[in-house]
């Protein structure tokens, strides 16, 4: 994992990118979000890190059929995006992908959880699960 000077630049670079806006309005649109299923985030900053990141729905695996059925469709079929790496910024609000596997000093601001991302392939209806 990053240490912490490293994650501040990623992060300060993250916010100089300009926002996928389009990314942002198609692909996980707030009037879509269903729920958490543990931790509460910000579902805004959520939408951001996948826009500002380029992550679509390519870099989504099937899930295929599974118990929970969309509150929306019906459907069972459920696509996800998964990091067990991922940091919330407390102080930012906004979520961090560490990429390598140096280790990370212990910091206040963040806060290290495993992040998953579902979309109903039916719908596009899209909730979290964040630990």
């Amino acid at each position: 994992m990053k240490n912490f000077d490293q994650i501040n630049k990623h992060m300060n670079a993250n916010k100089s990118k300009p926002i996928n806006k389009r990314a942002t309005i198609d692909f996980l649109p707030a009037g879509k979000f269903l729920h958490h299923t543990d931790e509460n985030y910000d579902y805004e900053a959520i939408v951001k890190f996948f826009a500002s990141n380029n992550i679509t729905l390519k870099k989504f695996n099937s899930v295929s059929e599974c118990n929970k059925k969309c509150t929306a469709c019906g459907k069972s079929e459920w696509l996800g995006w998964r990091n067990d790496f991922m940091y919330y910024d407390k102080l930012n609000k906004c979520f961090i992908n560490v990429e390598d596997d140096e280790e990370l000093e212990d910091s206040p601001e963040l806060e290290q959880i495993e992040f998953a991302v579902y979309v109903c392939s039916g719908c596009g209806a899209w909730l979290t699960s964040i630990r």
